[in-house]
C-alpha cells in the first residue's frame, strides 16, 4: 500500500516536472517568435526594432505656438523663455534633486508637429518585400534653395524626428524647470533631460562649413512706438516673460534672424497696389506675421538689413 502511494507521488512529480518544462519551452518559443515579429526590414541590410516605445517624461510650455517664429537654434535667441513640466509619474521631488547644481541642460525631444511624417513611405512591394525610404536631401533655409544631404543638416524632417537642445537652467519650481534659449514649440514632448558638462560636451576645436555662420540676418530691428505701447499696455497677458522689456529683447533676437521661408524671401509683388506692400523711405516692403507668447506681431522687411515691427495685438 505504501509502495503504491510512492509510485503515485512519483508519477505526479514527473507529470508536474514535464508540465513545467513544457511551459518553459513554450515561453521560450513564444518570446523568440515575438522578437522575430518585432524586427521590420527597413533597409537592405539593417533591421529596425519596432517594439521600442519611448516614454514622454515632460512637455514644453513656450511662447512659440507656430513653427514659424520658433528659433531654428535655441542659442540664436538666448532671451527666449519657457518651462518644461514633468509628468507626475516622474516624481519631480526626487528626480530633479541636484539639478540646480548645473547651469545648462541637454533636452531630448520630439518634433511632434512635423508635416512630412508620411514621407518615410513604403515603396511598392517586390520580391524583397516592402522597403522604407527617407527623403535623403533637404534644403536648409540658410542655403536659400540649395539642397544638401539629410545628415549634414539639422532639419526637423528626419527618419526619427528627435531634437536635441542645450538650454540655460533658470530655476526649478515644483514640477517645472524654467529655462531660456529654447527652440521648442509649445506642447513639445520631452524624452530626456541631461546635465550639460562642459568638460566633456564642449569641443573648442570643432569645425563647421561657412554657410552655417553666413545665414541671413538683419542688423537693425526697429519696434515702432505703437507696437511698444501695445506691449506695455498688455504686459499682464505675457506667460513666459516677467516684463515688457524682457519680451522685447526676445522678440528682437527672433526677428534679427530672417525667419521667412525661401519662398517668402524671394516672392515679388505683382501689383504696386498690393495690400501686402507698403512704402517706407521710398522702398517696397512686405508685411509678415509671427506669433510669440501672447501677441500677434506684424513686421516689415525694409531694404536688405532692416526690420520694422509695425503693430502688436493680443492673440
Amino acid at each position: 500500500k505504501e509502495r503504491k502511494k510512492v509510485t503515485i507521488l512519483t508519477d505526479l512529480l514527473a507529470h508536474e516536472k514535464k508540465k513545467r518544462d513544457d511551459d518553459r519551452k513554450g515561453r521560450t518559443t513564444a518570446e523568440k517568435r515575438l522578437r522575430e515579429l518585432a524586427k521590420v526590414k527597413t533597409t537592405d541590410t539593417a533591421p529596425n526594432t519596432a517594439g521600442f516605445q519611448p516614454i514622454v517624461i515632460a512637455h514644453v510650455l513656450s511662447g512659440y505656438p507656430d513653427r514659424r517664429g520658433t528659433p531654428r537654434q535655441g542659442a540664436a535667441v538666448p532671451a527666449g523663455r519657457g518651462r518644461i513640466v514633468l509628468e507626475k509619474a516622474m516624481q519631480a521631488h526626487d528626480s530633479l534633486d541636484g539639478l540646480t547644481s548645473f547651469s545648462h541642460l541637454w533636452i531630448v525631444w520630439l518634433f511632434h508637429e512635423n508635416t512630412n511624417v508620411a514621407k518615410l513611405h513604403a515603396q511598392k512591394r517586390n520580391k524583397n518585400g516592402a522597403k522604407l525610404r527617407v527623403k535623403a536631401r533637404v534644403k536648409p533655409p540658410r542655403l536659400d534653395g540649395k539642397s544638401l544631404g539629410l545628415f549634414a543638416t539639422r532639419t526637423p524632417h528626419r527618419p526619427n524626428p528627435i531634437g536635441l537642445t542645450c538650454v540655460r537652467l533658470e530655476g526649478v519650481k515644483g514640477r517645472e524647470i524654467i529655462v531660456s534659449g529654447l527652440d521648442m514649440l509649445n506642447g513639445t514632448p520631452v524624452l530626456d533631460i541631461k546635465p550639460y558638462l562642459p568638460i566633456y560636451d564642449s569641443v573648442p576645436t570643432a569645425q563647421m562649413p561657412d554657410w552655417i555662420s553666413a545665414g541671413p540676418t538683419f542688423s537693425n530691428v526697429i519696434v515702432s512706438p505703437k507696437a511698444r505701447q501695445s506691449i506695455q499696455e498688455s504686459a499682464s497677458a505675457l506667460k513666459h516673460y516677467e516684463s515688457p522689456e524682457a519680451y522685447l529683447k526676445a522678440l528682437v533676437q527672433i526677428l534679427s534672424h530672417d525667419i521667412r521661408s525661401h519662398f517668402q524671401r524671394n516672392i515679388k509683388s505683382k501689383k504696386p497696389s498690393d495690400n501686402s506692400v507698403s512704402q517706407s523711405k521710398g522702398k517696397k516692403s512686405r508685411k509678415f506675421e509671427v506669433r510669440v507668447d501672447a501677441f500677434r506681431v506684424l513686421y516689415e522687411v525694409i531694404g536688405p538689413m532692416d526690420v520694422l515691427v509695425t503693430s502688436v495685438d493680443l492673440l
